[in-house]
């Protein structure tokens, strides 16, 4: 093969291959991710909320907390937050029936915290309310109204009878959250 022709066969090699390099193309595809998002609820208590007297003889024991919370309600749905208390123990102490505990509440961020003047009874048999009313739509974090967390102010008042046998004693505190 001459020179010449060796050329033209190596062009006409190369202008076919580049012919075949410019049919090759790329594909696109795409997907779509969706979740389902349901109402949904999170408390965040302190370890501990410890009672303490003032010193005066036989003057109520009081302390407080500072409850966090983060809450979905759907468009249609509510939350509420709700305490309840096992009694005391050992035996021979202060006890939770007879309204020896009680609680008030304020400066919730979102619903309707329980009465900041009067108290609410803390029970064993029933749940009482710590934050009402949290409506429709509500939502914690960014975009939403409020604050990320939620919160609510609780201050403890326990009677301190001269009948309670001295000695430590504790009762559980069960916080729950729902949320439609």
């Amino acid at each position: 093969m001459s020179s010449a022709r060796l050329r033209r066969f190596a062009v006409s090699i190369g202008v076919s291959l580049f012919g075949l390099m410019g049919s090759l193309h790329a594909q696109t595809a795409t997907q779509t991710a969706s979740i389902q998002l349901s109402p949904a609820a999170m408390i965040i208590v302190p370890a501990t909320v410890t009672l303490v007297s003032s010193g005066s003889a036989f003057s109520a024991f009081r302390g407080s907390l500072d409850l966090n919370f983060m809450v979905r309600t759907s468009p249609v749905g509510s939350g509420s937050l709700t305490v309840q208390a096992t009694q005391f123990a050992p035996t021979g102490g202060p006890s939770i029936a007879g309204s020896n505990l009680t609680y008030t509440c304020s400066a919730a961020t979102v619903g309707s915290a329980c009465s900041s003047v009067t108290p609410t009874s803390l029970t064993t048999t029933t749940a009482t309310p710590v934050v009402n009313a949290i409506g429709a739509s509500t939502c914690t974090g960014s975009g939403c109204a409020g604050s990320d967390p939620q919160s609510v102010h609780i201050d403890f008042s326990l009677i301190n009878s001269p009948q309670f046998s001295t000695g430590t004693y504790t009762s559980t505190l069960t916080f729950t959250i729902s949320a439609t």
